[in-house]
C-alpha cells in the first residue's frame, strides 16, 4: 500500500467512535432561504459535535448523505451504493495501521454537491454501513480532496454552512505545506513541533505514538477505545498545557495519542477541524492557507 493510500484511509478510521451518534434524516432536509439565494453556500447538519454531513448527488442517487472529509485523499463510496453503478470493480488491498482491509476502486460518472461537481471519479469503494452504529445514520460517500483540493472551502459551525467561495475577512492565517497536496499545518504542543493533517473528518486531536519524542512532557489523565475499519485502537489522552498553529496561540485541547502508529505516512498526527478556535474555518487550496475567526 503506497503512502498516499495510507493517507485516504487515515481519516476514515480516525473517525473517532466514542460515543454513540446522532440519527439523520434526509426527509424534510432542504436549505434556507439564504444558501437558496448563494449557488456558493451549501448547508450541513454537524453530527455528534464534529462531523460534517451535507447532501448532493451521486450519479443518479439525490439526495446523497455525503460527509465532508478533508483528510481523505480518494473519496470513497458506500458499497450499496456502487452496487447500482454499472462499471466494472478492481479490487485492490490496503493496510490500515498495520492491519489489512479489502478495498475496490470504481469509476463514478457524477458526484455533485452545491455548485461542484466531478465527472468519471476513480473512488473507492468501502462498507460503511458500520458507521451506522458510531453515528446513527449510514453515509452515502466520503468526500475528499480528490473533489475538494482545488478549491477553497469554508467550514462555519456556528451556522451549519459550507461556502465553496475564496477570499473573506480572515483574522489569523497559518501556511498549509507546500510540498504536498495534503492539508497539512505546523503545530507546536507542549513545546514540539509536529506536522499535522487538517482533518474535517476527525474529532480530536490525534499525535502518533512514533513521531512523539521521548524528552516530550505531558501528562495522561484517560485513555479510551476507538474503531475503524479493521477493529479497536487504544488511545490515551492528555490536555495540552500549550498548542500553537503557526504563530497563533489555538487554546488548551484535549490531545489523543494513537500508540504503535505513524511511521512512513509524512505526517505526525491530525488536526480535527472542529478544534481549530472561532468557529469558522477557510481551507484555501489554491493559496496553500488555513484561516479562522
Amino acid at each position: 500500500m503506497t503512502t498516499h493510500s495510507a493517507r485516504w484511509i487515515a481519516a476514515l478510521a480516525l473517525m473517532l467512535a466514542l460515543e454513540c451518534g446522532d440519527a439523520i434524516d434526509a426527509s424534510g432536509w432542504a436549505p434556507g432561504a439564504a444558501e437558496a439565494q448563494d449557488p456558493d453556500v451549501v448547508p450541513f447538519r454537524l453530527v455528534n459535535g464534529f462531523l460534517v454531513v451535507s447532501y448532493g448527488a451521486i450519479d443518479d442517487l439525490a439526495p446523497a448523505s455525503l460527509i465532508i472529509d478533508t483528510g481523505t485523499a480518494r473519496t470513497v463510496i458506500h458499497a450499496g451504493v456502487a452496487d447500482g453503478l454499472a462499471g466494472p470493480r478492481s479490487r485492490r488491498p490496503m493496510r490500515v495501521f498495520g492491519n489489512e482491509a479489502a478495498a475496490e476502486s470504481v469509476l463514478l460518472p457524477s458526484l455533485r454537491i452545491g455548485p461542484v461537481e466531478k465527472r468519471n471519479l476513480d473512488v473507492l469503494v468501502a462498507d460503511l454501513q458500520p458507521q451506522e452504529r458510531q453515528f446513527g445514520f449510514t453515509p452515502d460517500a466520503l468526500v475528499g480532496l480528490d473533489v475538494l483540493g482545488d478549491r477553497c472551502i469554508t467550514i462555519d459551525y456556528r451556522d451549519e454552512r459550507i461556502t465553496f467561495a475564496c477570499g473573506g475577512d480572515w483574522s489569523r492565517t497559518v501556511p498549509l505545506d507546500a510540498r504536498t497536496a495534503y492539508p497539512l499545518v505546523g503545530a507546536i504542543i507542549n513545546g514540539v513541533r509536529f506536522s499535522l493533517m487538517v482533518d474535517s473528518g476527525s474529532e480530536a486531536i490525534v499525535l502518533f505514538e512514533g513521531a512523539i519524542p521521548p524528552d516530550m512532557r505531558f501528562d495522561v489523565d484517560a485513555e479510551v477505545d476507538a474503531t475503524h475499519l479493521t477493529g479497536t485502537i487504544r488511545l490515551k489522552r492528555f490536555p495540552a498545557e500549550r498548542f500553537t498553529l503557526g504563530a497563533h496561540d489555538a487554546g488548551r485541547p484535549p490531545v489523543f495519542i494513537m500508540s504503535g502508529q505513524g511511521q512512513g505516512l509524512g505526517y505526525d498526527g491530525v488536526l480535527g477541524t472542529r478544534w481549530v478556535p472561532g468557529g469558522r474555518v477557510h481551507l484555501d487550496f489554491q493559496r496553500r492557507l488555513l484561516a479562522w475567526r
